[in-house]
């Protein structure tokens, strides 16, 4: 009995020397990645954004920030299925969005200087999709199953 104490205290002495590695481990989220590359898949697009209260870098920083500013491209519309893009406004809400505008700003009387824009929220939409079953297939095909639809679309 006591060489199997012995044995499980030596190993658990051994287990806590070993270096704990999970710390130094950086994860390179998206928003990362596109940050180290300077934003160059998005230069001179306009983009949308799909994002919702998660949508941060590993400082915090929100995506929808970290896009506005990015010099080179321009964020146009922002779209947050679930939880909104903030998740904590309602349609019809007033809100005011603080922002500061780029260095690079191409109008030179704004480049980096803050702006507040009071904005309504005007609508949430959600979008619903149709349960894919046989109800579905009979609505908009010639088909009485979805596993004849299936087997036709191959």
């Amino acid at each position: 009995m006591k060489r199997k104490q012995l044995l499980f205290c030596c190993l658990v002495l051994c287990i806590s020397l070993l270096p704990v590695r999970a710390a130094e481990i950086r994860i390179k989220t998206g928003i990362e990645v596109l940050k180290s590359q300077n934003f160059k898949l998005l230069q001179g697009k306009r983009v949308g954004l799909i994002t919702n209260p998660t949508g941060v870098d590993n400082e915090m920083q929100s995506t929808i920030d970290i896009l506005y500013q990015a010099p080179g491209v321009k964020l146009t519309a922002l779209y947050g299925p679930e939880h909104g893009v903030r998740g904590n406004q309602h349609a019809g809400d007033k809100v005011d969005v603080n922002v500061t505008f780029p260095e690079q700003y191409q109008a030179a009387e704004l480049a980096g200087k803050p702006a507040t824009f009071k904005v309504k929220i005007n609508e949430i939409r959600a979008k619903e999709l149709p349960e894919l079953n046989d109800e579905f297939v009979q609505d908009v095909s010639e088909f009485d199953t979805m596993a004849e639809y299936r087997e036709d679309v191959k």
